[in-house]
């Protein structure tokens, strides 16, 4: 078959008896062409990831968010932990089942230790 014969030929590109030869524009216009599309399909691939990642990680978010939420509004409610400056402070009540505890016999506690320690 003559190459003359053939219906269609380019400047950009031949016809060899085993190969196709291109012109260097052709290459370079193809790699381009092959650079652009990975870089699409790059794209494309984190974008699955990252919402996959998303969709595997939202119920542990939303069980954490709720559980902060429910946090927040129990300190919000919540008294005050600490007393406030120049506020008494009752002393607990004693257990029940036992006798508060008496001022006199507190007195004798006292003069037993500073004697055993020897303070005066």
């Amino acid at each position: 078959m003559e190459m003359s014969s053939l219906p269609y030929s380019s400047t950009t590109w031949a016809i060899g008896t085993k190969h196709v030869f291109l012109s260097e524009e052709a290459v370079q216009y193809l790699e381009l062409c092959q650079i652009e599309r990975r870089h699409q399909a790059a794209i494309t691939i984190q974008s699955r990831v990252r919402g996959w990642h998303c969709r595997r990680r939202w119920p542990l978010l939303k069980r954490q968010l709720k559980l902060h939420q429910i946090m927040v509004k129990i300190k919000r409610d919540a008294p005050p932990c600490r007393p406030k400056l120049f506020d008494v402070i009752e002393p607990p009540p004693p257990p029940p089942g036992r006798p508060p505890p008496d001022p006199d016999d507190q007195q004798h506690i006292m003069q037993q230790t500073r004697q055993i320690y020897g303070a005066r």
